[in-house]
């Protein structure tokens, strides 16, 4: 937490708090819900106010059951059952709370049952009409609407009743048990908002409807986003009205509120909850806050599990091998996970060639970051800029953009056919802040174009699954346009002609598969055309898989000869354009298949110009935006968020000046074994760096652990990612630091044929493939996408 920031607009004394806490279940029946108050304070809550936000605190150090206060005899009146009990704690809560509020506090209730908000909104509206002359708007966080009246509950439990005894949908008579409540104790229907409905009874239904209350259920959050109720909730209330939110934790979904006793699947994640109170903070209009139904009983780690009071918040930035398997690894019970990325998938990156020609289907290779059972939240977004000092990172939200799937090459690939104006608002996006308290920089990295002009627009790259579909599209287009009778040999041939660029495990697995697919499928839809089809793989080095044992990668450019596939190596890229060179034969083209092609410019001794129906680019890997931008300027830090390398648990003297320190080829981040970032002092140039930044780790292709050469490939992110969740489950980071065990290189090659390089030995041919097929297949994420892909296969 951090101490506000915030003016106040309706709070005198805005620096100071009075809370009350109420132990008191009678409006629900059944006891829990009234050791919430002492289990809240007891796991540290009044500490964070007074240490972390820096309030002033108003609190008579009482947990009140008013016990003095209940009655005797208490029989149902008007279907509600202990009528005068709960009207006698409502009352006398009505006044505690009242006597906060006159002061100009804040005012913070702790419960007990929904019931207790008949006395703090109460309190609040004759507090703020005589000190403001103002009516009190309040927004109801809830599952439920508590807006049945006596005659319409099922149940007779007045904490399914305080909304409308606040409102005056319900009365009573003076002498009867609610007859205390006035005029200048209610609140105006239009001036209340519901967020997070989901479970109404079809009395209170009717009332919502009949009186035209605002009400926000799980489907409009789910539908709109949180960012945009909050936007129409709080422009329903005004800007000129103080607010008292009233937040029952069932709102939340079970699974991060699990100390409820009226737990409703389904509800808001802890993160939209969070953000209901920040926008509702940054209003400046907040003057109470009620926290209710929470049930210690229920859960083994009780309240301070519900509200996180000893919970970190990891933020992880990316979906890829590293943040995903990190995110699902991490310990829910210990740590508040929220992954932030602009692609709500994850792509399993070894089956993305099979996908581009067809061979799997595009599920094979994805799997939702969002699902039913994560232990994580998500947010649809990229990060912009980080704050190491405050702990903060902007997040700007990517929802709205077309090519949230092309992030991993380039922007702008897709045309979009939206009107202008919503083109404007999804090209800026909603940009919001986020507090971490662990930050994980897992971003990936882009293609790698070394400059080279024209392959940033024109070329095809093969690291997301819209990667893949853009292939296969162009793949049959290619062939359907040499199809028709119009068009010339010689451009049929330009047409057919496959360009890879690229001799690594990608551009080689990407030229077995589309071999195969032209080989089996193709050959029998255009027997006439498979005459023209060449395949061409490309690479500046003498060689191609250097990575592999050279008899492998002589095994692999015998096997590519026999199947037709040519291998020219020392070739050096000169440039990419959109359209086919003139050749003879061609004619005059007409615009439209002019540029369906490509021209390859290339240099081997001498220049040559070549026409391409694709030219498909892997050649390495260049640093993230993220990486190059928001990372590359020198900032301060407190001498707290800084550990020095000579003595990893001493802090600098002060505050200093600092750079995060890269790979001087490739950009990447440089972290020490443990995976933390390491840090330059921005004064000096020295070798080795002075320290590591505290609490934020990257990992993945966008970082390098220092005097390593690790691959970047899927099995060293997985892997760190998995050290870096058990260090952090374990709370023993500095132990042992990070070792990569290779489990060996594959690479599929075409025909059924495969390479596989191990400690063990090495495996080429059918035996290889069959290795390669299962190991693939059992690292698959899901049991729907191990039994998909062996259907497809």
């Amino acid at each position: 937490m951090d101490a506000p920031t915030i003016q106040p607009k309706f709070l005198a004394n805005g620096n100071e708090l009075g809370l009350v806490a109420v132990g008191f279940s009678g409006g629900q029946c059944k006891p829990g819900v009234d050791a919430a108050p002492m289990a809240l304070i007891e796991s540290g809550l009044v500490e964070q106010l007074k240490d972390d936000l820096e309030y002033k605190i108003h609190y008579d150090g009482q947990v009140h059951a008013y016990a003095e206060l209940m009655p005797e005899d208490d029989p149902d009146h008007r279907n509600m059952k202990k009528p005068r009990a709960v009207s006698a704690v409502t009352q006398q809560l009505s006044s505690q709370v009242y006597e906060h509020a006159k002061e100009g506090r804040f005012v913070l209730t702790l419960g007990g049952d929904h019931s207790i908000a008949i006395g703090t909104i109460s309190g609040t509206a004759k507090a703020i009409r005589e000190r403001l002359g103002r009516e009190v708007a309040v927004i109801w966080v809830d599952a439920h609407a508590d807006i049945n009246t006596p005659e319409t509950s099922e149940s007779g439990n007045i904490h399914g009743m305080p909304v409308a005894f606040l409102t005056g949908l319900a009365s009573d008579k003076e002498d009867a048990p609610f007859g205390w409540l006035k005029e200048d104790h209610k609140l105006s229907v239009n001036k209340l908002v519901y967020i997070g409905l989901r479970d109404i009874d079809r009395g209170e239904k009717k009332i919502l409807r009949e009186h035209g209350i605002k009400a926000f259920s799980m489907h409009d959050v789910d539908r709109h986003g949180i960012g945009k109720v909050m936007d129409m909730a709080l422009g329903w209330i005004g800007s000129d009205t103080p607010i008292h939110l009233s937040f029952d934790i069932d709102a939340l979904d079970p699974m991060w509120a699990p100390s409820t006793g009226t737990a409703v699947r389904g509800g808001l994640t802890l993160r939209e909850g969070d953000f209901i109170a920040e926008c509702v903070h940054q209003t400046g209009s907040l003057v109470a806050l009620d926290l209710v139904e929470v049930n210690p009983s229920l859960e083994q780690q009780g309240a301070a599990e519900t509200v996180r009071a000893d919970r970190e918040r990891v933020v992880i930035l990316g979906s890829g091998w590293a943040g995903y398997n990190l995110a699902r690894s991490l310990n829910p019970k210990k740590f508040q996970t929220v992954v932030v990325s602009p692609r709500s998938y994850f792509v399993f990156t070894p089956l993305l060639a099979s996908t581009s020609v067809g061979t799997l289907e595009f599920r094979c290779a994805m799997e939702p970051v969002r699902y039913r059972g994560s232990k994580y939240e998500y947010i649809q977004g990229r990060a912009d800029a980080v704050d190491f000092g405050k702990k903060e990172i902007m997040v700007r939200e990517t929802v709205r953009d077309p090519n949230q799937g092309l992030l991993s090459t380039r922007a702008g690939e897709l045309k979009d056919e939206r009107p202008l104006e919503m083109r404007i608002e999804a090209s800026r996006g909603e940009l919001f802040s986020m507090a971490y308290d662990k930050l994980v920089v897992s971003v990936g990295a882009y293609s790698q174009t070394f400059g080279i002009p024209g392959v940033k627009d024109n070329a095809y790259f093969l690291k997301d699954v819209q990667d893949a579909r853009r292939i296969r599209n162009k793949l049959l287009s290619c062939f359907e346009t040499a199809a028709l009778p119009t068009t010339p040999v010689a451009l049929k041939k330009q047409l057919l002609n496959f360009a890879i660029v690229g001799g690594g495990p990608t551009g080689i697995e990407f030229s077995g598969e589309l071999r195969d697919i032209i080989r089996d499928d193709l050959a029998k839809l255009y027997p006439q055309l498979i005459e023209h089809v060449q395949i061409t793989v490309y690479d500046v080095a003498d060689k191609i898989l250097p990575m592999f044992d050279e008899k492998l990668a002589k095994y692999a450019m015998e096997h590519f000869c026999a199947e037709g596939v040519t291998i020219k190596t020392s070739h050096r890229m000169k440039g990419l354009k959109r359209g086919f060179p003139r050749v003879d034969g061609t004619g005059e083209l007409n615009g439209d298949v002019k540029a369906s092609g490509y021209t390859l410019s290339l240099q081997n001794g001498e220049e040559a110009e070549i026409g391409c129906g694709f030219v498909v680019w892997s050649t390495g890997l260049m640093s993230n935006p993220f990486v190059q931008k928001a990372l590359s300027p020198s900032f301060t830090a407190p001498a707290s968020c800084v550990r020095m390398l000579s003595d990893i648990n001493a802090n600098p003297d002060s505050s200093a000046d600092w750079v995060v320190q890269k790979h001087p080829r490739s950009g990447s981040l440089i972290t020490d074994d443990f995976l933390r970032l390491q840090l330059d002092a921005a004064s000096k140039h020295e070798d080795k760096p002075a320290a590591i930044l505290r609490d934020v780790f990257a990992l993945g292709d966008c970082a390098v652990i220092d005097g390593t050469q690790h691959p970047a490939t899927a099995q060293v992110a997985s892997q760190k990612a998995k050290w870096l969740a058990k260090k952090l489950n374990k709370g023993d980071i500095n132990t042992k630091g990070f070792s990569f065990a290779s489990q060996g290189v594959m690479a599929y090659i075409g025909g059924w044929n495969a390479l596989v390089q191990t400690s063990s030995g090495n495996l080429s041919g059918r035996a290889a493939w069959l290795m390669w097929r299962g190991a693939y297949l059992t690292k698959s994420i899901s049991w729907r996408n191990r039994i998909l892909i062996p259907m497809y296969w």
